[in-house]
């Protein structure tokens, strides 16, 4: 039996990453999320759910004897809300290293690839990192506690993921402007999208041994934020959606576009293994239509199209 817990497990990657988890009978998987961005519409009967935030749990609140801690909490959609991304990115991250520290369990860590800032264009492994911004800081160093904390650890530097329950970005707001027949705002920059079913074949595969060390997760193509907006509103039927283009904000790079070679061969990954761009959005897509946008959150300062709260 392999005992599982994955923070955020109730937040948009998590709670995809739970139900392929809980298909395996041989795993045992506990789930902590304080519900701050996760959502109890999400949740899954079949793990134990602890309402609680990994900045406060007393260690040893699912038990002794975990052997791999899946860390996706994260908060991000307040850009002046350092205070509170100190306490949960860098402290909460520390503090799971610990309890990971406490039974020598496998480390999986989500890093954003804003941790390069600024830079366009193509980004290796080899990139220099230079955060900007709140969130991107925060999750920086959280990666670097991983990093230094003689763990048996991965960090998955992650590309745009987008799909069903994803309530951050682009994808999401869009939707919620179109529905309403409002315009939308739309920057010039380019981003690499991933659809998160991708992500979790590959985070099951790291659950189960795979991997060591630092990955790109993405494409290995960006895409204008604009085609996103077209393609949506075709998939919607409604094509004559409106928007407008805008200059990038400072903290918006002009690209994100990720080399992902590493993660091809560690990971045995094949052209079959994404899901084509249209398909994704078409999941997205239905899940809105059933379940809604109450918010869509972004960690920017600025608004292309995405409101704060929104």
């Amino acid at each position: 039996m392999k005992r599982i817990l994955v923070t955020g497990g109730l937040g948009f990657i998590g709670s995809h990453l739970v139900d392929r988890l809980v298909q395996d009978p041989d795993n045992e998987v506990y789930v902590v999320d304080n519900l701050l961005t996760g959502r109890k519409g999400n949740w899954n009967i079949q793990v134990v759910t602890i309402d609680g935030d990994i900045t406060t749990l007393p260690r040893g609140t699912v038990g002794t004897g975990l052997d791999v801690i899946v860390h996706t909490a994260a908060t991000y959609h307040d850009p002046t809300a350092y205070k509170r991304d100190i306490q949960t990115n860098v402290y909460g991250t520390a503090r799971m290293v610990e309890w990971a520290k406490w039974d020598k369990a496998r480390f999986i860590y989500l890093q954003t690839s804003l941790c390069y800032g600024g830079l366009g264009g193509f980004i290796n492994l080899q990139t220099p990192l230079n955060p900007r911004g709140s969130y991107p800081i925060t999750k920086t160093a959280g990666e670097r506690f991983v990093m230094d904390s003689g763990l048996d650890w991965v960090s998955f530097r992650l590309a745009n993921i987008y799909g069903p329950r994803n309530l951050s970005g682009a994808v999401p707001a869009f939707w919620k402007k179109i529905r309403n027949g409002e315009k939308a705002r739309i920057s010039t920059a380019r981003r690499d999208f991933y659809y998160v079913g991708d992500l979790v074949n590959i985070l099951e595969k790291a659950v189960n041994g795979t991997g060591s060390g630092i990955y790109h997760v993405s494409n290995n193509a960006d895409v204008p934020i604009e085609s996103i907006f077209r393609i949506l509103s075709l998939i919607m039927k409604q094509p004559k959606a409106e928007f407008e283009t805008i200059e990038r904000e400072p903290d918006d790079p002009e690209s994100l576009l990720l080399e992902n070679y590493r993660t091809i061969k560690d990971f045995n990954l094949t052209a079959q293994s994404n899901t084509p761009l249209i398909e994704g959005l078409r999941a997205a897509v239905d899940w809105y239509d059933k379940n809604g946008v109450d918010r869509a959150l972004t960690h920017l300062t600025g608004d292309f199209g995405v409101a704060k709260e929104g």
